[in-house]
Formats: C-alpha cells, sequence, structure tokens
C-alpha cells in the first residue's frame, strides 16, 4: 500500500455492465498504490469483491480484468451479431442460462440456472485465501427469504462459499434464492 494512504475499504455496485467499468477503476486504484483491506458489492460488484480479495492467481487488478475478458462473449451465430443486446439478456454463458424448461417454470424456483456463475467463480476465486485470516474481509449482504431480516456474511462469522458471494445477486423472479446452511437468500436490497 502506498506509505501515505490511510486504510480503505471499497464498495462495488451492482448492474453487470457495472463490472466491467470497476474493473478498469480499480485498475488505476491498485496502480496508485491502494490495496482495500474490507470490500463489499451487490451483485456483479459481489463477485469482483471477492476476487479482489482472493484471486486465484497473480495481481488481484489484473485477475479481476481477466475475469472480465472471460466474461465478455459474442452472439454464436456472427449473422446476427446485431442482436447481441437481446441474446445477452436471455443467456450469458459465464454467468447465467435459460433453464431447460420454458423460462424455468415448472419446480425451479427462478427462470435462469445459475451454475456457470459458480463455475466462474471456481476459475478466479481462491475460496482458501478467500477465508484465511489475514485476507482483506469480505461483507456480502443478503435477505433471508422466510423472515425477511438482512444478514451479512464475511469471514468473520462465516467461511464464504461461492454461493455466499451468489447471494447478493439473486435477484427474483430471474434468479433463485441461494440456500446457505438449510436458510435460504435472495440478494441484500430485497
Amino acid at each position: 500500500m502506498n506509505d501515505n494512504a490511510e486504510k480503505v475499504g471499497l464498495v462495488l455496485q451492482g448492474g453487470g455492465a457495472l463490472g466491467a467499468y470497476e474493473a478498469g477503476a480499480i485498475k488505476r486504484i491498485y496502480e496508485l498504490g491502494y490495496r482495500p483491506e474490507i470490500l463489499t458489492g451487490t451483485s456483479i460488484g459481489a463477485l469482483n469483491a471477492a476476487v479482489l480479495a482472493a484471486p486465484l492467481y497473480g495481481e488481484a487488478h489484473e485477475t479481476l480484468l481477466e475475469m472480465r475478458d472471460y466474461s465478455g462473449h459474442e452472439h454464436p451465430f456472427p449473422l446476427f451479431q446485431h442482436y447481441n443486446t437481446a441474446y445477452t439478456s436471455l443467456v450469458h454463458p459465464r454467468f447465467f442460462k435459460l433453464h431447460g424448461t420454458l423460462f424455468g417454470m415448472g419446480r425451479r424456483p427462478g427462470i435462469y440456472d445459475i451454475s456457470p456463475a459458480l463455475e466462474t467463480m471456481q476459475r478466479y476465486i481462491d475460496f482458501d485465501r478467500l477465508n484465511a485470516p489475514d485476507a482483506p474481509t469480505v461483507v456480502v449482504i443478503a435477505t433471508n427469504v422466510v423472515s425477511g431480516e438482512t444478514e451479512r456474511f464475511s469471514i468473520r462469522t462465516h467461511s464464504l462459499t461461492p454461493e455466499h458471494i451468489m447471494t447478493s445477486g439473486a435477484l427474483p423472479p430471474s434468479f433463485p434464492p441461494i440456500e446457505i446452511d438449510g436458510e435460504h437468500y435472495w440478494g441484500g436490497g430485497i
């Protein structure tokens, strides 16, 4: 950290495209020598916070930029590139995909399957390092579906998993609630 810098925390916003903006802004923050000791975020911001706190390899901000590159994608049919916005609102191969049934109807509690996001996290976040006592503290806020109460997950209270990070982006009806220790959670802003 920059010798003249005070201890800093970082709060990251949600909203898919903002995650890419944050990656660029964070690159500059790291170039200036700042290293946040506490990180929190909503949705894509929570994912970015976890990558910064415990990159699986390399420098935190470089790993974050690599994840952004990995997450970008184009329409699978080049002739239909002008439909890319519509396509990415229905499926994002590194984060979510439609359930096999029509819009996830049936017994599924959300329109989308989030297993690609869980796989992306395993590719870029070292969860052992994330939960180490010397790691920057990551705080994720979620809402208990049954009680409506807000809960904070951090290494001070839990061993963080990909599911903890996903709670922040679990917004109904698109995404299913996330089960942690037998309880179901949606995003902290619910």
